[in-house]
């Protein structure tokens, strides 16, 4: 569990603080949807998640299904844009 709280304050809340100076977001969708489905939500626990500021990658965490294991995963835009 000491371990799991010394990542949260080490690499977790950093990021998200650092998010929040960012660029502005868009006006938000009139219906939840699912963000990068098979990629990024893939069906488990994904959460956290945080872009750098020229939105090219994203942060964010994923935990086992039990929550026994948590992961910091990083996604980078490919040069196609997707």
């Amino acid at each position: 569990m000491k371990k799991i709280v010394q990542f949260l304050l080490l690499a977790v809340f950093p990021l998200a603080a650092a998010a929040q100076n960012g660029p502005a977001l868009s006006a938000p969708a009139a219906q939840p949807t699912i963000f990068a489905p098979g990629i990024v939500s893939a069906g488990g626990h994904e959460f956290n998640a945080t872009f750098t500021p020229d939105g090219n990658t994203l942060y964010f965490s994923r935990a086992t299904i039990n929550w026994a294991h948590i992961t910091l995963m990083e996604s980078k835009k490919g040069k196609d844009g997707t």
